[in-house]
């Protein structure tokens, strides 16, 4: 399995887990963040996952603290941006999603979730590397 099957799979994950924290509190508009997540995640694999292996201690935390807020920030604006696409046409759009963004940072970090969700990002990268060396080397023939 490749990176960004990998990816995308720890992203539909990621997906699941937003749908299970936000589900009160995003609306409608959570249904946009769960069909953009599996591709929100190939998107931060392929960012952030060499950063991730090529470092190590701290540094890996790190990454994987930019990586959780990355995807928190992508997902949050997919859901902003369904939420404004099939909201009241009296409500601005730019605040729709701004609100979306917000609340996510809000709720990721003052909520005590972040608590949970860094050593879980910084799990899935481990996995994620983990799959990348199982994967049959590509410079063989």
């Amino acid at each position: 399995m490749r990176l960004r099957s990998a990816s995308f799979l720890a992203g539909a994950f990621w997906g699941l887990v937003a749908w299970s924290l936000g589900a009160k509190v995003y609306g409608p508009g959570l249904l946009g963040g769960i069909i953009a997540a599996p591709f929100i995640g190939v998107g931060v694999g392929l960012l952030l996952q060499a950063p991730f292996e090529n470092t190590v201690g701290w540094r890996r935390w790190l990454v994987a603290l930019a990586s959780l807020y990355l995807g928190a920030t992508l997902f949050a604006l997919a859901v902003g941006m369904t939420d404004a696409l099939t909201g009241s046409a009296s409500r601005n759009a730019v605040a729709v999603i701004w609100e979306a963004v917000l609340g996510t940072w809000w709720g990721v970090t003052l909520t005590g979730f972040l608590i949970a969700l860094w050593p879980l990002t910084y799990l899935t990268h481990i996995v994620l590397a983990w799959i990348d060396d199982l994967s049959p080397d590509r410079s063989s023939p």
